[in-house]
């Protein structure tokens, strides 16, 4: 009942929005103009860019760790950290909720630094930067804590900084 009622409601709240929400018109008008202002980009154009490929790769190399951790998490709570399907559903929420919060810092970090004086560049690579060296802490330390709770933590920590 849980999935048919949430489902239920999302589907109502998209009909809803559907029927009533309405754009302004300056933002119909100023999209209609920068699109026809735009030429199409073919494929080939893309491909050539390093940016491009900067995206594909970091999208390439991420994907895999995002997947293995959302699906992983739940399995190693229950198998190796003892939790039962009811703990399980009292803690299992609070890595994502960590995971959560790392996507909105991982934005919100680099536009802080970037309002101190930093170009966006470094505040956005700084901040991946210690991200990127912590997440092999968080992952080490998830392996030498005792408590349960402990390591709940320790995936929190993990999926923080896998989203940052």
């Amino acid at each position: 009942m849980a999935f048919v009622v949430t489902g239920s409601l999302s589907l109502l709240w998209v009909v809803l929005f559907a029927l009533t929400y309405r754009a302004p018109r300056a933002v119909l008008s100023a999209q209609a103009q920068a699109e026809a202002a735009r030429p199409a980009v073919s494929l080939k154009v893309l491909l050539s860019m390093k940016e491009a490929w900067g995206c594909i790769l970091a999208r390439a190399l991420i994907d895999p760790v995002t997947y293995f951790l959302v699906f992983w998490m739940p399995k190693y709570l229950q198998e190796t950290r003892g939790y039962s399907l009811a703990g399980l559903g009292k803690v299992g929420w609070i890595p994502y909720a960590g995971l959560a919060i790392g996507n909105l810092a991982g934005g919100g970090i680099p536009r802080l630094l970037t309002g101190r004086g930093w170009t966006v560049n470094r505040a956005r690579k700084t901040n991946m930067l210690v991200t990127s060296f912590a997440m092999p802490v968080c992952c080490l330390m998830l392996t030498q804590v005792q408590s349960p709770l402990a390591a709940v933590g320790w995936l929190v920590a993990m999926m923080y900084c896998h989203a940052a």
